[in-house]
């Protein structure tokens, strides 16, 4: 696992994986986030597991939207592409992106 899960608490963490995760919103400001936890899978490493909802570019709410923070790199699954996202991935981005995301999400968000 990444180094910066080492020395930090779990409120770190979590604040960690948010400021990640507005950075990957359309409109950071509208992110709301629910059910923001650390998990630990079978293997001992650390993840932030949650759920985003946001503002889109036809300033509707996408709904919650899974992701995964590992400390290093946030993992959504977000299927739907183009305005109504939410989120600036479009694409075959979210193609490959589901795939990975969906493991990751498998192993520590069950």
């Amino acid at each position: 696992m990444p180094a910066p899960w080492v020395a930090s608490t779990e409120a770190d963490m979590v604040a960690a994986a948010k400021a990640a995760m507005r950075g990957r919103l359309r409109i950071p400001q509208s992110g709301k986030f629910g059910s923001v936890s650390v998990k630990v899978a079978d293997d001992n490493t650390k993840a932030v597991c949650g759920t985003v909802d946001s503002r889109n570019d036809t300033d509707g709410m996408t709904g919650p939207i899974p992701f995964v923070y590992d400390g290093t790199k946030t993992y959504l699954l977000v299927s739907s592409g183009g305005a109504d996202n939410g989120t600036i991935y479009d694409g075959t981005y979210l193609t490959q992106g589901y795939e990975s995301a969906s493991a990751i999400h498998d192993k520590f968000c069950r």
